[in-house]
């Protein structure tokens, strides 16, 4: 997602990602705090969200934190998505962007420019791009457009050391390379997430015509450019782009790009390029026809929102002109699959600049009913974001900020599950919010779902007495009974003494029940069971996984996957391999039953 503020009429002076708009009232140190200066309504019954301030580390006039936010992915490797927030207006010469916790909000990491100076700004178009160096962790793509031609880089998301830098393709005609960046997905058949890099022109024969560029994220090198099916003069291709997910069902996601006419501020169709190869795909243009209307300024993938299997896309219009306001904003879902409209989208609550669709992200389905929604954010007015179902377009959820010196203009990102409720949670930032008389500091929010206590989680079908979280636990049982449940995650569980229930749940867990009688399954992924001493139950479940019962008589149960069951020490132990017959390997004692098992 980038910044998009300061850069209007195609001046690249008025490109300065350094003019200030932001600001807000501190309540905690780069932590967590209940945020009472923002409310939010309900427009439905949908689980309501719990506001919780992200506060800037380093408070500053004129940082605009919060410009650009995104979800980083898992780069700690706690299981649990964290967030991206870039201020591009702190500390003239280097500017920052700062990485936390999607668990608590802590400060994980904060990210310096590489090549600091007066105009070199990073923050202002930041994405989080899955695991390019194969380290198992989130990775960083920050853009900085001002640095001479411009540059990109890509950090590593677990330490933030740089792992390589981007630069323009054609540095003699490229300008403004990295005005906005994302991460598109693996479109290159290696394993390895890939790169989408805007430039605001190519400066030929005095006229910008703009380009994307499509970069492996294993090496940086580049894969392939992306030109603008009609190019004009004065027009701004790769001012806007995005991942949108796989569109044309050939398995490989795709790319959307949108375009500006500088010359008049027409703004043209956004265009649909397969990921494979970079050719055309279809086009996009404004319902309405309006050319003023900034079409194509917010771009967002949605997931599949009318079941044909397809990726969909969201396109905002801020400077769309609704009903005699001028600027009001309209944003438009459109089908993945053939381009064609779905629906329309409009501001709740209408009013003159209030430049609805300045901001766009999918969410995942908020609503439950099995289909993703959607978050719009506003540039103008108070500042608002709305929920809207994926569904159908109906409104969910409008959140305001109420605190004064909020003079419009927010960012969202949906940035995945952060409490393991199910439910997707976000953020929003208002960048324009003045923070402790620092002006135009700006202030971040994660928004965190808060739905009714969930039940307690059952072993065997006996509630928990001892649970995990979503992310990777080591969890300890005590000399007694004990229930316990892992949840999500790679987890380590020991039941120690007592005749214990353990599920491992979702993930590669590594259980073992120790002392007493115990019942222990698994869960899906291939998880390592010990059953320790006693008689125990053990099952893996599906996964290829590596039990062992144990002393004492026990039952060994494979489930699905291609195991290996080891029975050891004294007991007649039961050892079934499961529905995979071929794929398991069972060495049991000459008195013991064996059965769906390779000799």
């Amino acid at each position: 997602m980038k910044d998009d503020h300061a850069k209007k009429n195609g001046s690249m002076a008025a490109c300065d990602p350094a003019l200030g708009i932001g600001g807000r009232r501190t309540a905690l140190k780069y932590g967590l705090g209940v945020l009472a200066g923002i409310w939010f309504a309900p427009a439905k019954a949908e689980a309501p969200y719990t506001p919780i301030i992200i506060d800037h580390p380093i408070p500053q006039a004129q940082a605009r934190f919060g410009s650009a936010v995104a979800g980083a992915g898992d780069v700690n490797g706690d299981g649990i998505p964290d967030i991206l927030v870039g201020a591009p207006g702190q500390n003239p010469g280097g500017r920052l962007v700062f990485v936390f916790s999607g668990v608590d909000g802590s400060l994980l990491l904060t990210i310096d420019n590489p090549v600091p100076g007066p105009y070199n700004a990073i923050g202002g178009a930041v994405a989080g791009v899955g695991d390019v160096n194969g380290d198992g962790k989130s990775d960083l793509l920050l853009g900085e457009m001002d640095n001479g031609k411009g540059q990109a880089y890509v950090f590593n998301g677990a330490d933030g050391t740089l792992l390589y830098s981007l630069s323009p393709p054609v540095p003699q005609f490229s300008t403004a390379f990295g005005v906005t960046v994302a991460g598109v997905g693996d479109v290159n058949g290696d394993g390895k997430p890939d790169l989408l890099v805007g430039s605001l022109g190519w400066y030929d024969w005095n006229e910008w015509t703009g380009g994307a560029y499509v970069f492996s994220g294993a090496d940086g090198s580049l894969l392939y450019t992306l030109h603008s099916p009609t190019p004009l003069d004065s027009v701004f291709f790769g001012e806007y782009v995005a991942g949108v997910g796989d569109v044309d069902g050939d398995g490989v996601p795709d790319l959307l790009v949108g375009e500006e006419d500088t010359y008049d501020d027409r703004w043209r169709p956004v265009s649909v390029f397969s990921g494979v190869d970079g050719r055309l795909l279809y086009t996009v243009a404004n319902p309405t026809l309006q050319k003023a209307g900034n079409f194509g300024q917010s771009l967002a993938a949605l997931g599949d929102v009318d079941g044909d299997g397809r990726s969909d896309l969201l396109i905002g219009a801020r400077g769309q002109y609704i009903g005699g306001n001028q600027e009001q904003g309209q944003a438009f879902v459109f089908s993945g699959a053939d381009g064609r409209l779905l629906y329309s989208l409009d501001a709740p609550t209408p009013e003159p600049r209030l430049f609805f669709g300045g901001a766009a992200s999918g969410l995942g389905d908020a609503s439950g009913d099995g289909i993703p929604d959607l978050l719009i954010g506003t540039d103008g007015g108070p500042g608002q974001v709305f929920m809207f179902s994926g569904a159908d377009g109906t409104l969910l959820h409008t959140f305001d900020s109420t605190e004064p010196g909020v003079v419009g203009g927010s960012r969202v990102a949906g940035i995945g599950d952060v409490n393991g409720d199910g439910q997707p949670d976000f953020v929003a930032a208002w960048p324009h919010q003045d923070v402790d008389g620092n002006e135009h500091q700006g202030r971040v929010v994660l928004f965190v779902s808060a739905t009714t206590t969930p039940p307690t989680p059952t072993c065997f079908g006996v509630p928990a007495t001892i649970i995990g979280t979503p992310g990777n636990n080591t969890l300890r049982g005590t000399p007694g009974n004990d229930v316990i449940v892992g949840l999500a995650g790679d987890d380590i569980i020991d039941g120690r003494g007592g005749d214990d229930l353990i599920c491992g749940g979702e993930g590669n867990d590594r259980l073992r029940g120790s002392e007493g009688n115990d019942k222990i399954s698994g869960g899906p992924g291939n998880d390592a069971i010990w059953g320790g001493a006693g008689k125990d139950l053990v099952e893996g479940d599906a996964g290829d996984d590596r039990i062992s019962g144990g002393k004492g008589s026990d039952i060994v149960r494979g489930g699905e996957g291609d195991d290996v069951l080891l029975v050891v020490g004294a007991g007649i132990d039961t050892v079934d391999g499961g529905p995979h017959v071929n794929g398991d390997f069972c060495d049991a004692g000459p008195e013991d039953t064996v059965q769906n098992c390779n000799p």
